[in-house]
């Protein structure tokens, strides 16, 4: 039961903590929920992927260390359940598995990440 409580607080942190991410980290005072979101440019969404990898997966141990020097493929929005997200794929040939050598971060147009995977589905 402790477990499972921890692994709900520790995602709510991740969540609330990505969502930091795409914006800069904290805001500079006054409340973030009055501020309108604002839909990034491509090259943020990257950037944003890229630090999850290294601050949450890398850092959580969801990934190898590896993961700090991969390589960005490319990125695409698509549709899910009528919502499109930035699909950024990332490879990483140091892995043995080939099937682990691309990783696809899913980040919605405002810059907070949903999902990450090896499959991109």
């Amino acid at each position: 039961m402790k477990n499972k409580i921890k692994n709900i607080v520790v995602a709510g942190i991740l969540c609330f903590g990505v969502a930091g991410l795409a914006h800069g980290g904290a805001s500079s005072g006054g409340h973030s929920h009055n501020v309108p979101k604002e839909i990034l440019s491509e090259e943020r969404i990257i950037e944003v992927s890229q630090k999850y990898i290294v601050e949450v997966l890398v850092k959580n141990q969801k990934v190898d260390s590896s993961w700090k020097n991969s390589t960005y493929l490319n990125a695409k929005k698509q549709n899910f359940n009528n919502n499109l997200e930035w699909v950024v794929k990332f490879q990483n040939l140091n892995i043995k598995d080939s099937d682990k050598q691309s990783l696809f971060i899913f980040v919605d147009l405002y810059g907070t990440v949903s999902a990450a995977n090896y499959s991109g589905k």
